[in-house]
């Protein structure tokens, strides 16, 4: 396997990947640190909840909030799509015109 191995701790447990590029390994390193958190929040808010439900809400919440951005992102994309046509057209009325 090419790349870095690296070992992060999640939910006080240790796991190893492989991390591809050094791009890969600080993305892997960041969400396991944006997951610490979430968990440190849902404790302070539910301490009694168990450790399985805190990474069930986390992947939830996150879940969501991925699908949240590709949706967004989807409706930018098309929305660029049509001023892109609204500007060819707009571009070749103008020339049409200009002859």
């Amino acid at each position: 396997m090419d790349g870095q191995k690296i070992t992060i701790t999640l939910a006080s447990k240790p796991y190893t990947f492989n991390a591809k590029s050094p791009e890969e390994e600080s993305l892997i390193r960041f969400a396991a640190e944006q997951i610490g958190k979430k968990i440190k929040d849902l404790s302070a808010s539910y301490p009694a909840m168990s450790m399985e439900d805190k990474l069930s809400i986390v992947a939830l919440r996150t879940c969501c909030t991925k699908l949240a951005y590709e949706k967004r992102l989807s409706d930018l994309e098309k929305e660029c799509s049509s001023l892109l046509d609204e500007v060819k057209s707009y571009l070749k009325h103008t020339e049409e015109s200009g002859r």
